[in-house]
């Protein structure tokens, strides 16, 4: 057997006589070569990275990040738009956090 359970499918277990040795790694290499490649692959391309982050939902995860590419690809506008909206998200993060205190 592979995996120590059915719902975690990113953890390999290794029997400790190695008897499944062969197995795993084989495994291991397929899920490289259909998940890690094009992940590693698209996420090379600074731009294509960036409109991937630009198509995900809006939260002040997406607006740091993607304030902090648009810096670092020089889309000024872009930088002051995200950097705003991350602003203004953080604000009113605090402001809900502190009236619980």
């Amino acid at each position: 057997m592979v995996f120590p359970a059915t719902w975690i499918s990113d953890i390999w277990w290794f029997e400790r006589d190695g008897s499944n040795m062969t197995e795993a790694v084989e495994n291991i290499a397929l899920c490289y070569v259909d998940e890690g490649m094009p992940w590693f692959k698209r996420s090379t391309d600074l731009d294509q990275t960036f409109a991937d982050i630009e198509a995900e939902r809006d939260c002040y995860d997406k607006y740091y990040r993607a304030s902090f590419f648009a810096k670092e690809l020089g889309f000024e506008d872009k930088y002051r738009n995200y950097a705003g909206l991350r602003d203004r998200e953080k604000a009113r993060i605090d402001a809900m956090t502190s009236r619980r205190g």
